[in-house]
C-alpha cells in the first residue's frame, strides 16, 4: 500500500514523490471513498426496497421560516474555526502537517487569527441565511419520510462511530502506552493505521 497519494501518482504518471498530495494519507483516503461508495450503494438498495413496499414512509412535522438558532450559529463558528485554524497551521507548518497530519489535526495546534475570521464569517453567514428564509409567522409542514431520506445522517454516525471506534480500540489494544502519555496516544494516528496508511 503507498503511504500517501504522492506515490501513487509517482508510479501511475511520474510526477515526484513527496509533493503537495502528500498530505492525503492513502488509508485515509481510501476509507472516506469507503464510506462514500457504501452510502451510494445503500442508498440503491434503499430506494429499491422502498418501491418494493418494504418500507413504509415516516410522517415527520418540520417547523420552515424559524431564524437559525444560536446552537447552528456556535456549531458554524466551531467548525470555521477549527477549518480556517488548522488549514492555515497546516499551510504555514506543511512539513510537520505532512509527515503526521493527526498530530495537528488532532492537537491544540491552531493559527488564532484565520480561525477567529473562520470562525466570524461562517457565524456570520449562518446568521445571514437564516435570516434570509425566515418567515413570519413560521410554517409546519408534513412530510413523508422514507429511510433513504435519512442516508446523509446515516453515513455520518457511520463514519464517526467507525473513527472513534478504531481509536478506542486501539488505545485498549496498546494499554501501557496509553497510560505512560494519555496526551500523545490520544492525538496519534494509533488506530487509523493499516500497512503504511495513516
Amino acid at each position: 500500500m503507498y503511504p500517501d497519494l504522492s506515490y501513487l501518482f509517482h508510479d501511475l504518471i511520474g510526477t515526484a514523490p513527496d509533493n503537495w498530495l502528500s498530505i492525503f494519507k492513502t488509508f485515509g483516503f481510501v476509507l472516506a471513498l469507503s464510506f462514500l461508495v457504501s452510502a451510494l450503494v445503500f442508498n440503491i438498495e434503499l430506494r429499491r426496497k422502498a418501491r418494493e413496499g418494504f418500507y413504509a414512509p415516516v410522517s415527520v412535522s418540520f417547523t420552515e421560516g424559524l431564524p437559525a438558532t444560536g446552537g447552528e450559529i456556535f456549531a458554524n463558528a466551531l467548525a470555521g474555526l477549527l477549518i480556517a485554524g488548522k488549514g492555515f497551521y497546516a499551510y504555514q507548518h506543511y512539513g510537520e502537517f505532512r509527515i503526521d497530519p493527526a498530530s495537528v489535526i488532532l492537537s491544540g495546534k491552531l493559527h488564532w487569527i484565520a480561525g477567529i475570521i473562520g470562525a466570524a464569517v461562517l457565524a456570520g453567514i449562518t446568521w445571514w441565511d437564516g435570516k434570509r428564509r425566515s418567515k413570519n409567522p413560521p410554517v409546519t409542514v408534513e412530510r413523508q419520510l422514507y429511510p433513504h431520506d435519512r442516508l446523509s445522517e446515516m453515513t455520518v454516525m457511520a463514519a464517526i462511530g467507525g473513527i472513534l471506534g478504531a481509536k478506542i480500540f486501539d488505545l485498549f489494544d496498546n494499554w501501557e502506552s496509553f497510560l505512560e502519555d494519555p496526551v500523545g496516544a490520544l492525538t496519534s494516528g494509533g488506530g487509523l493505521a493499516f500497512l503504511a496508511g495513516w
